[in-house]
């Protein structure tokens, strides 16, 4: 490994054989992985929404994939480049845009297809424009604290609550579950990001705390695609 190398990166070159440098191969590797998982998901959801699901229900899947695949793709390309600090940081207001536009894109299949009407539109006004106001926070404070950052994302991700009864009323108790276990996973996410322990990332340096938020993040859009795929596809 080449020791002047480690010293610009968190992780450096792969471990093994492979020669290839990548900035931070653990957090790459894991949301590259999601990235194909979703491909591979993404056919049969859209299959079946087309069979079963409406027009709008089609378009509401849709954002949800685009938006899924933009903040895995960024996610990946940020912790696979090595480039000078000014690129680097550009790929890294991307990366942090994204989660906004994740977030946002996945309410949209909730509020456009369980909820529908005023209810669903007005969440989904809100949530697009708590991600717009995210995705200009990142533009110009991209290194704002991170608590700030989870803060955020934890009241994107939670404004649903008061929603919480059409939602409730509207979904089956499975799809329901899904929908809660995928924002319970995305919160535990989020404080890992958050309190990140130094002490824990020093003996743990290919996979550390911010891979397994990224791990979390993974479980969290699993379990979103299934509430789709169960259900929301059938509306």
């Amino acid at each position: 490994m080449n020791s002047k190398y480690k010293e610009k990166t968190r992780f450096g070159v792969l471990p093994g054989t492979i020669s290839i440098k990548i900035r931070e191969p653990g957090s790459a590797l894991t949301h590259f992985l999601g990235l194909i998982l979703l491909w591979i998901g993404a056919g049969p959801l859209i299959q079946r929404t087309v069979e079963h699901g409406s027009f709008l229900t089609s378009i509401s899947m849709f954002v949800f994939i685009v938006s899924t695949t933009l903040l895995y793709a960024a996610s990946t390309i940020y912790h696979s480049v090595v480039l000078d600090l000014k690129k680097t940081m550009i790929f890294r207001k991307i990366d942090h845009i994204m989660i906004s536009v994740l977030i946002a894109g996945t309410y949209t299949p909730v509020c456009l297809t369980a909820l529908k009407g005023k209810v669903g539109y007005i969440l989904l006004a809100a949530i697009w424009t708590l991600a717009i106001g995210g995705i200009i926070l990142k533009i110009f404070f991209v290194n704002c604290p991170k608590w700030l950052s989870s803060l955020i994302y934890l009241i994107m991700g939670w404004l649903c609550v008061f929603a919480l009864k059409p939602i409730f009323k509207a979904l089956p108790l499975t799809g329901f579950l899904w929908l809660l276990f995928g924002g319970i996973s995305y919160t535990l996410g989020a404080v890992i990001y958050a309190f990140k322990l130094r002490a824990f990332n020093e003996k743990h340096i290919y996979f550390g705390s911010h891979e397994i938020f990224h791990v979390f993040i993974m479980i969290g859009t699993f379990c979103h695609y299934m509430l789709l795929f169960s259900t929301l596809s059938f509306y």
